[in-house]
């Protein structure tokens, strides 16, 4: 059975470290805003099993004209689980979420292998590619809400 919620930030911290930040101390998977009221966390399940993490926080996109968009961050999904949709769910969520926050538009700094996920969910892509120091190389993707 495959079944979404919210999750405490503490929750995303191992699957951030395992997929995201692998040779990284857990103290790197631990995100600014992480903790503040407006950001949510969301979890995706197999069962009982945590397959799927991602985490929305209030945060203006940069070079767009977008009043109160939010941020995706550290999504992941156990590789092995991939493929399955568990991705979409957590990003339904996040969206959702935004909506209810009165969002208008919701953003991401992807990673160059995740960007085509995004533009099958919808997202339109920037064409600069840009580093994240330690992490590799990103593109935006936005999507207005509605």
């Amino acid at each position: 059975m495959i079944s979404t919620k919210e999750i405490e930030a503490a929750e995303t911290y191992s699957l951030r470290q395992e997929i995201l930040r692998p040779q990284k101390p857990i103290e790197q998977c631990q995100f600014s805003g992480d903790c503040d009221s407006s950001t949510a966390h969301f979890g995706v399940y197999s069962g009982k099993e945590l397959v799927g993490i991602l985490s929305v926080f209030n945060a203006p996109i940069k070079g767009k004209n977008c009043p109160n968009s939010w941020q995706l961050r550290a999504m992941a999904v156990k590789p092995q689980q991939r493929g399955k949709g568990y991705g979409l769910l957590a990003l339904a969520e996040a969206e959702a979420y935004a909506i209810r926050q009165g969002g208008c538009c919701i953003w991401a700094n992807a990673r160059i292998n995740a960007v085509g996920f995004y533009q099958r969910a919808g997202y339109c892509v920037d064409d600069e590619v840009f580093n994240i120091p330690d992490v590799g190389p990103h593109q935006l993707v936005y999507k207005a809400l509605t």
